[in-house]
C-alpha cells in the first residue's frame, strides 16, 4: 500500500501552473490553482481531479503507518481538490457541486479541455468526505486529528482483524 500510494503521488501536481487570465476559451477557473490535479496519462498534459477520491485512503494509510508524510499529502489533497468544485456558488455554475472534467496544463491550450461536468467528478470529491464523516463525525481531517490515536485507528478500521493476516507469498 505504501509503495502504491507513493507512486500515485507522482501523478499529482504539487505546484501551481499559471493559467492565462485573458483567454476566452479557457474553462478552468483562472482564479484557482492547479494544485492537486493529477495527470490522466503519460505523454500528455491532460489532468483532472481524480486524486480527490483518495483523500480518505491516504488518511487511513497515515493512521496505519504513522508516517507524517501521508498525513501531509492527505491534507494537501483534502484542501486542493475541493477548490475546483463549485461548493459555494462562487464559480458561477448552474448548480452547486459542479466542476469541469479534464483540462490541458501545457501551452498552447493551457486551461482548455472538455468543459463538461461528469458525475464521477462530484463523487470523487464527496465520497471521501462522506466516509470521513461516517467514521469520525466530521468532514474535516484536522478535527479528527484531535482524537486520541487509538480511537482514530479504531474508527478508521472498525472491522480490523485481531490477528495479522497470513503472508501468502514472500
Amino acid at each position: 500500500a505504501v509503495q502504491a500510494a507513493t507512486f500515485a503521488e507522482t501523478w499529482t501536481y504539487a505546484w501551481d501552473i499559471p493559467l492565462p487570465k485573458d483567454d476566452p476559451d479557457m474553462f478552468y477557473p483562472w482564479n484557482r490553482t492547479t494544485l492537486g490535479v493529477s495527470l490522466i496519462a503519460t505523454g500528455f498534459s491532460g489532468a483532472d481531479n481524480f486524486m480527490a477520491v483518495t483523500v480518505y485512503d491516504y488518511y487511513r494509510l497515515y493512521l496505519l503507518t504513522r508516517d507524517p508524510h501521508f498525513l501531509e499529502f492527505c491534507l494537501f489533497l483534502h484542501d486542493a481538490t475541493k477548490q475546483v468544485m463549485d461548493l459555494d456558488g462562487t464559480l458561477g455554475y448552474r448548480f452547486h457541486g459542479l466542476m469541469n472534467e479534464a483540462m490541458h496544463l501545457a501551452a498552447p491550450d493551457r486551461g482548455h479541455g472538455v468543459g463538461k461536468w461528469l458525475p464521477w467528478l462530484t463523487v470523487a470529491v464527496l465520497d471521501p468526505m462522506v466516509r470521513m464523516n461516517k467514521a469520525f463525525g466530521t468532514f474535516e481531517i484536522r478535527d479528527a486529528e484531535q482524537l486520541p490515536y487509538e480511537e482514530r485507528l479504531g474508527r478508521a478500521f472498525p472491522n480490523k482483524p485481531e490477528e495479522k493476516p497470513q503472508v501468502l507469498w514472500t
